[in-house]
């Protein structure tokens, strides 16, 4: 079976965020996938944490660069996870249904 070509989101920050004298302006999210699920489910504390620890290791970056990001970066950062797990295509047909 060949190889399957691997979806990423960029989603460019409001408020970047310094991390180890480093600036983040944008993260690149890629498709989730059960193994994700998975290992978040492993990590310590509680829904939410396990939701950091998701997201960090989907845009490859460590937990607490995530933790970092403005609540309004998150929000988007969850949208965006929604969006991978619906199973609607978007086309440019028509604006999409909620």
């Amino acid at each position: 079976m060949p190889d399957l070509v691997e979806i990423v989101v960029e989603i460019v920050l409001d408020h970047p965020v310094a991390v180890h004298g480093a600036t983040v302006t944008t993260v690149f999210r890629r498709r989730p996938r059960v193994a994700d699920r998975l290992a978040a489910e492993k990590a310590p504390g509680g829904d939410g944490a396990r939701e950091v620890a998701l997201f960090a290791n989907l845009c490859q970056v460590a937990p607490d660069t995530v933790r970092a990001f403005a609540l309004s970066d998150y929000l988007e950062m969850q949208r965006v996870f929604r969006d991978f797990l619906s199973r609607r295509r978007r086309t440019s047909a028509g604006p999409a249904r909620s």
